[in-house]
């Protein structure tokens, strides 16, 4: 049933039009979805891994 859900809430996020950028506890992005990628240019392979401060402009840091 996890599995499902699982895939249910991925095939929602990957056909939303708008750009959808997910991060773990430490602020790390963790999946991006193709609208985030057709919006900014920036693909998964680019961002997926590295910390959220990376990628943010300071000015939009709303962690301390």
């Amino acid at each position: 049933m996890k599995a499902e859900i699982r895939n249910v809430g991925k095939t929602f996020f990957e056909n939303l039009y708008d750009g959808v950028l997910m991060v773990d506890a430490e602020y790390a992005v963790q999946y991006i979805n193709p609208a985030y990628t057709r919006i900014t240019g920036i693909t998964a392979e680019d961002i997926v891994g590295k910390p959220l401060k990376d990628i943010c402009p300071p000015a939009h840091v709303f962690w301390k």
